[in-house]
């Protein structure tokens, strides 16, 4: 009997452990699916909810499952990460990750349980749209408590302003003094040096001859000097050798070939038009080659500008040298770059998302400032 009750207590406590283990995992797993931390959000995630989820949830189905209702629909409320996951009385909504899992997406697709909404199936675009944000992981941005922040002070928004730089205005601001007085060759120099000393840090060491020539001609050229080109610039003792390098790599056809590629990675230089059929856009490398004529032809930045915003525009426009052809016609064409959709359910509401896309796209690559956030809300410092 003693050897029997030994065997069946130890299968009693392991029993007791894999059920602890089980319950234990299930509360970490529950927990992770409801938890969604800001870090690991990235910012194209966020910007994918904001102009594509969120006006979609507050268009087709607040009216039902939002906080203007004290009571929503089957107690599923859609204004919340958490209470997306938690659900309603048919349970959680989605599954992060596992749209196939997800009721709402099972919903949405009018599947065997619920037709959401109920009035009209969503286009086949929302629809791809909510099934792909599920897929991700449901990124949500970090979430305040209402009841917390119902009752909070005023935006101190003159404090922002001054506080941040990019507000300030422009004005010349006399050199640093610094410690290591003998380091500095210009007045920028100083500048750097100064935010290096308050960190207590010391610059690098110069880098020898050989090293610089690699340095400069992978900077300027996106290319590895020649072993040609390297010998002669460590046999040439001159004051004027370095100066003479950077002048030679200026003036290559090289340098615009390569920067140009910076500028059209802003624009979304693109030789197709993606989405399904992925046509290509004739004629595009037209664009590409005036951006490197540009560059090489030292174009100034504000004439550079009015060609990308106007450049059809202008009353007298730049020629190009060799053949008195047009150039500045060409900067605009940037706005062509956009994604298209084919037989979209709503031609409208697709013309206004390629507008959409041309309006933000020109004020990252010219503001540094996106004008996304203008469809809903006021900015606080520029009127835009």
């Amino acid at each position: 009997m003693t050897k029997w009750h030994s065997c069946w207590s130890s299968l009693a406590v392991a029993i007791l452990a894999l059920v602890f283990l089980d319950v234990c995992e299930r509360s970490v797993a529950e927990e992770q699916s409801v938890k969604h931390p800001a870090e690991e959000v990235s910012t194209s995630d966020i910007e994918f909810f904001e102009k594509e989820i969120r006006p979609l949830l507050t268009k087709r189905c607040y009216e039902c499952h939002g906080d203007q209702k004290e009571e929503p629909e089957a107690g599923l409320r859609l204004d919340s990460r958490e209470r997306i996951i938690t659900g309603g009385e048919s349970g959680p909504a989605i599954v992060p990750g596992k749209p196939a899992e997800s009721l709402l997406i099972e919903s949405i697709h009018y599947g065997n349980t619920y037709e959401m909404p109920p009035d009209s199936k969503l286009p086949a675009q929302e629809i791809a749209a909510l099934t792909k944000w599920v897929q991700m992981g449901a990124p949500w941005p970090s979430e305040i408590d209402q009841e917390t922040t119902s009752a909070q002070q005023a935006f101190p928004i003159e404090q922002r302003q001054a506080s941040h730089w990019c507000w300030k205005p422009l004005q010349n601001e006399l050199p640093p003094q610094v410690n290591h007085s003998e380091w500095p060759r210009t007045n920028i120099d100083r500048f750097i040096l100064h935010a290096l000393e308050d960190q207590r840090l010391s610059p690098a060491p110069e880098a020898d001859r050989s090293h610089w020539i690699r340095r400069v001609t992978f900077d300027l050229t996106g290319l590895p000097p020649t072993i040609e080109q390297v010998h002669k610039f460590l046999e040439d003792t001159s004051p004027e050798a370095y100066e003479r390098v950077v002048d030679r790599l200026l003036a290559s056809p090289r340098f615009g070939e390569h920067w140009a590629r910076y500028w059209m990675d802003l624009v979304r230089y693109g030789e197709t038009k993606a989405f399904a059929q992925d046509y290509s856009i004739l004629f595009i490398y037209r664009y590409r080659d005036y951006l490197i004529r540009a560059y090489n032809e030292d174009v100034p930045y504000d004439t550079f500008i009015m060609e990308a915003l106007a450049g059809d525009l202008l009353e007298t426009p730049r020629l190009n040298p060799s053949d008195q052809s047009n150039e500045s016609v060409s900067g605009p064409g940037f706005f062509y770059f956009t994604d298209g959709h084919h037989g979209p359910a709503d031609i409208h509401a697709d013309e206004a998302r390629v507008f959409d896309t041309i309006i933000d796209t020109t004020s990252k690559t010219f503001l540094g400032l996106t004008l996304a956030c203008c469809r809903c809300h006021d900015h606080k410092f520029d009127a835009l």
